[in-house]
C-alpha cells in the first residue's frame, strides 16, 4: 500500500516536475531506492582492455543512443568519437553472463582538457577541486534498465573507488538530461555548474542538457549525516563507502594517463576503419 502511494507520487511529480521542489523530488527518490545487496555473481564491473570489449561497449553505446534520438544510426553500428583517443579515456563496463550489459566512460583531467570543456566554463570546478575527471556516456542495455539497484549504483560504486583510490581525484563533472539530474542530486548531492544548462547539446544530437559537478568531500560529508539510520537497502552511503562487493574487478594502478587501447584499435580509429 505504501509502496503503491509512493510510486503514485512520484509518477505525479514526473508529469508536474517543473513545478515541484526539489526537496520534494529527492526524498521521494530517496525514499523509493532499494539497493540489491547481492548482485548476481555472474556480474563483473570492470575497466574495459581488448579490443573485443571496448567494440562491444561502443555498439551497446550506439544502439542506446539511437533509441533515445542522441544521435542517427551509423553504418558501423558504434558510437565513436575522438575523444576515445585520448590516452587516459577509459571505458567502464559491467559484464553479466559474459554479455556486455552496461558501459560508461571515464576521462581523467589532463593537457588536452575535458569534451565538457567545449560547451561549458570548468575552470571553477578545477579550481574547487585536487583533480576532476568527467563522466560520459552511460548506456545500459535494454531489459537491464529500470532498477537502479541492481546494475547502475554497483557502477557508480566502482567509479567513485576508481577515480579517488586509484587517481586520487577529488571530483567528478557529468552532463545528462535536465530530468536525469535529480537523480544525482537526490542520492549524491550532485550540484549544477553555474550556466551548466543548455536547450541543444550537440554531443548527444541537440538535445537538452545539464552540467553538474560532484565533489566527493562534500559529498560523503552529506551523505554520512542524510543516511545515517537508513535500513541497509537504502543506504547509499554505506554501500558506496563501505559494502565490498566482490563483483568489481579492481584495476592494477593505474595512473589515468596511459593508453590501454590495443594498438590496432588505435589505428583503427585513426583511420576511420572501425569494424
Amino acid at each position: 500500500m505504501l509502496y503503491s502511494l509512493r510510486r503514485g507520487l512520484l509518477d505525479l511529480v514526473k508529469r508536474h516536475e517543473q513545478r515541484v521542489p526539489a526537496a520534494v523530488k529527492d526524498h521521494l527518490y530517496r525514499r523509493r531506492i532499494r539497493l540489491d545487496l547481492t548482485p548476481p555473481s555472474n556480474l563483473v564491473i570492470k575497466v574495459a582492455r581488448t579490443k573485443a570489449e571496448h567494440l562491444a561497449a561502443y555498439r551497446l553505446l550506439h544502439d542506446a543512443y539511437v533509441d533515445a534520438g542522441y544521435m542517427a544510426a551509423d553504418s558501423s553500428g558504434m558510437r565513436r568519437s575522438s575523444y576515445q583517443l585520448i590516452p587516459g579515456y577509459r571505458v567502464l563496463i559491467a559484464v553479466h553472463r559474459g554479455d556486455i550489459v552496461a558501459t560508461c566512460s571515464f576521462i581523467p583531467d589532463g593537457p588536452l582538457g575535458l569534451p565538457m570543456d567545449a560547451a561549458f566554463d570548468l575552470k571553477a570546478c578545477r579550481k574547487a577541486n585536487d583533480g576532476i575527471a568527467e563522466i560520459s556516456a552511460l548506456a545500459i542495455k535494454r531489459g537491464y534498465r529500470g532498477h537502479p539497484g541492481r546494475l547502475l549504483f554497483p557502477m557508480v560504486k566502482y567509479f567513485y573507488e576508481y577515480a579517488s583510490d586509484q587517481l586520487d581525484l577529488s571530483g567528478l563533472v557529468f552532463c545528462v538530461q535536465p530530468r536525469h539530474f535529480d537523480f544525482y542530486r537526490a542520492f549524491f548531492h550532485a550540484q549544477p555548474l553555474r550556466n551548466g544548462y543548455l536547450s541543444e547539446y550537440g554531443f548527444v544530437g541537440g538535445a537538452p542538457a545539464q552540467a553538474g559537478i560532484l565533489n566527493f568531500e562534500a559529498s560523503l560529508s552529506w551523505g554520512k549525516k542524510w543516511y545515517e539510520g537508513c535500513e541497509p537497502e537504502r543506504n547509499v552511503y554505506d554501500y558506496i563507502v563501505n559494502r565490498t562487493l566482490p563483483h568489481l574487478d579492481s584495476p592494477r594502478r593505474d595512473d589515468g594517463k596511459s593508453p590501454v587501447l590495443e594498438p590496432e584499435l588505435m589505428r583503427e580509429l585513426l583511420s576511420g576503419s572501425l569494424h
